[in-house]
């Protein structure tokens, strides 16, 4: 694995893209004090010159979000992680984790600049470390995590139908209904997974049915990879339908797991290509994992596989991204770049 690295102290916090436009991003953060904020990235100057690898940016804040608008249920209640669920022309709605074991629906709109709480969700028994958005069969589903070892999956369409439904009708820009009475109480599915807390959830790959059978519209399934403070390593597969009344049904279980992954909690995971994802741990070490099916049949049995491990050069990684083609950036006490190659092996 070829490695970069750089010593700088840094403190991570949960941040997910908004919009991609082609002058300009949208980043939504956030932190402590369960501050959310919007940011608007764009270059000093339309595009790079010729031969520069990197154009200079401008940094703006948008719009914050202080803690004194959420009411949350601990005094020190803090973001833990977020997610874009969906979006639409200058609207996004934002699921947002927070550590007062609380996810929460909060819609951002670009032409008022503001933030909105659309619905709260109350499952989990300790804090909220993950949350992911996936669509399943034309309805958007969110998949959280917490310190608890469960894992939940939300179908939130209803909620969502609602805010977008009340945007086309005329109103005064200032005002913007609110729908918290939507709120789904329950999750459709939970599965507790992990013996505590699950630190790292990512969606491995989504597959939809050629065919479905009886009453249901659509059905397919999700592989799942999740990692926790146990140390362990989980690959788990969603299967969902879609019946005629558009009522989401979901069913989870695990087909593989290492039990001793990391000599210590997994902090990280990240899909580098299909069948292969990377994680890190507070251990120290960095782990490319092969995930393979040994047949083609639906039910088939899984494996999980350590292809190869290294050290880290930074100390206490909080957290592992995918920065481009076989490429990871790993966030800690510093920065440390991987590449791997096309044999799934690290070149160092």
């Amino acid at each position: 694995m070829q490695t970069r690295t750089s010593c700088t102290p840094l403190r991570w916090w949960p941040a997910r893209l908004l919009r991609c436009a082609r002058w300009h991003l949208l980043l939504a953060s956030g932190g402590a004090l369960a501050e959310l904020k919007c940011w608007r990235i764009e270059p000093w100057a339309h595009g790079a010159g010729a031969g520069e690898a990197v154009a200079p940016v401008r940094i703006t804040l948008v719009r914050d979000w202080p803690r004194a608008l959420l009411h949350a249920h601990i005094p020190d209640c803090r973001v833990m992680a977020v997610c874009v669920v969906c979006s639409r022309g200058g609207e996004h709605v934002l699921a947002v984790a927070h550590s007062d074991a609380v996810w929460r629906l909060i819609a951002f709109s670009e032409d008022r600049k503001q933030f909105y709480l659309l619905s709260e969700h109350t499952f989990h028994r300790r804090c909220v470390l993950c949350v992911e958005s996936v669509v399943l069969g034309g309805q958007h589903a969110v998949l959280t995590a917490a310190t608890d070892g469960r894992c939940a999956i939300w179908a939130p369409e209803a909620i969502l139908q609602h805010h977008f439904s009340a945007l086309d009708r005329p109103r005064p820009l200032e005002t913007l209904p609110s729908v918290k009475s939507a709120s789904c109480s329950q999750p459709v599915c939970a599965q507790s997974l992990h013996q505590s807390g699950i630190n790292a959830l990512v969606i491995l790959s989504s597959q939809v049915d050629s065919k479905t059978e009886g009453k249901f519209a659509a059905s397919g399934r999700v592989t799942v990879v999740t990692g926790g403070d146990d140390n362990a390593v989980m690959v788990s597969v969603l299967r969902w339908a879609v019946d005629d009344a558009d009522s989401l049904h979901v069913e989870f279980s695990v087909l593989a797991a290492v039990a001793q992954a990391h000599a210590a909690s997994v902090t990280g995971l990240v899909a580098l290509q299909p069948g292969t994802v990377l994680s890190v741990g507070a251990d120290s070490r960095i782990t490319v994992w092969e995930i393979q099916h040994e047949s083609a049949q639906e039910q088939a049995a899984v494996s999980l596989s350590a292809v190869e491990t290294c050290m880290l050069a930074v100390s206490d990684p909080q957290n592992v991204f995918r920065i481009g083609a076989g490429a990871a950036l790993v966030v800690g006490a510093g920065l440390e770049v991987f590449k791997t190659t096309e044999q799934s092996s690290m070149d160092v």
